[in-house]
């Protein structure tokens, strides 16, 4: 920050009275703001309701308040303006310098030595180079924008190779696609929901029975797709361009696992975990630049042709089968 103040910016001398040096002070400055507070929200959610003797209450609390949303909000227009006249070399650095001061915000907070099992919004650093580093995502609804059940029916009334007209195969399709979307909303709604003055309570055995109730959901509406016939006559090339062009992920989510994946270190390893009945169009949605990725799904099987026959192998229909996935593979890696 002194650096910056001083007009030495990345190796270069800027007129200390000159815009540039503003707006690069405000960039190192302006994000930080939006960290704690942000960081001060994600603690205050997972303390206990009744915690009114946590000692730093206080402070989280204050940076959680308006007062700090509205430094926050003036700082951010402030930059605004003060980018207005930047060349675009000029605003590439002050969104670098934005970078830096997150980084090193976050290095400082991840630095502080924990003495108690600590839950924080951030994760300890790691280096990649002393330790084996196992990340694992969910795809379904967290890297994926759409639920697949959609995008498969998409891709059959698309790509089929079947003899039924594609207006059947729409009406079919569109009368599952609404049944499981009801029944998706029930089995959310039974999750959610509560006995009166219970609220504030965790029942274990009421959000298991529910979790079992949207386990067979899932199960029947795999079995009815399995049983329509939708599935079948799908080409292979037809599910991987269909998840190369229409499957949208989350923003920064294809980026995220392309930065992990061009380290090329081998104590890195990436498993994406997910609902979907084809491997393949996972696959052909995160680009051949990904093939590292670890797919752990559902599969549709294929003729000598490289076209669906309908059938589905079934791993992962449930939470429980992705736990037990997650498990499997960490006893891998003690093994």
């Amino acid at each position: 920050m002194l650096t910056t103040a001083s007009g030495r910016v990345e190796g270069k001398q800027v007129p200390s009275n000159s815009t540039q040096v503003a707006a690069y002070i405000i960039a190192a400055i302006a994000p930080v703001m939006r960290l704690y507070a942000h960081i001060a929200d994600m603690i205050l959610t997972y303390l206990q309701r009744d915690a009114t003797k946590e000692p730093y209450r206080k402070w989280l609390e204050y940076y959680r308040s308006e007062e700090i949303e509205d430094i926050a909000q003036k700082n951010e227009d402030l930059l605004g303006i003060l980018c207005t006249p930047l060349t675009e070399e000029e605003l590439e650095i002050t969104e670098r310098l934005c970078h830096k001061a997150i980084k090193l915000h976050v290095e400082f907070l991840a630095s502080q030595p924990m003495f108690q099992r600590t839950v924080v919004p951030l994760f300890s650093l790691q280096d990649p180079n002393m330790t084996q580093l196992t990340i694992f995502s969910n795809f379904d609804m967290t890297c994926s924008v759409d639920h697949y059940h959609a995008m498969l029916g998409q891709i059959a009334i698309a790509t089929s190779t079947s003899s039924q007209p594609p207006e059947d195969l729409g009406n079919e399709f569109d009368v599952i696609s609404n049944q499981y979307r009801e029944g998706y909303e029930r089995c959310m709604e039974s999750i959610s929901s509560c006995a009166p003055g219970k609220e504030n309570e965790f029942d274990y055995d009421r959000l298991k029975n529910a979790l079992e109730k949207f386990v067979e959901f899932e199960k029947k509406t795999h079995a009815k797709l399995e049983e329509s016939g939708i599935l079948k006559g799908l080409s292979l090339d037809g599910i991987k361009k269909a998840g190369q062009e229409s499957l949208i992920l989350s923003d920064g989510c294809r980026e995220f696992f392309k930065m992990i994946v061009k380290n090329k270190n081998p104590s890195l390893d990436v498993h994406v975990i997910s609902y979907c009945l084809s491997d393949d169009l996972i696959r052909s949605a995160f680009s051949s630049d990904l093939e590292a990725l670890n797919i752990h799904s559902n599969d549709l099987v294929y003729n000598e042709y490289s076209v669906t026959t309908g059938e589905i192998v079934k791993k992962l229909e449930s939470p429980f089968d992705k736990f037990k996935t997650f498990k499997k593979i960490l006893e891998e890696y003690k093994e």
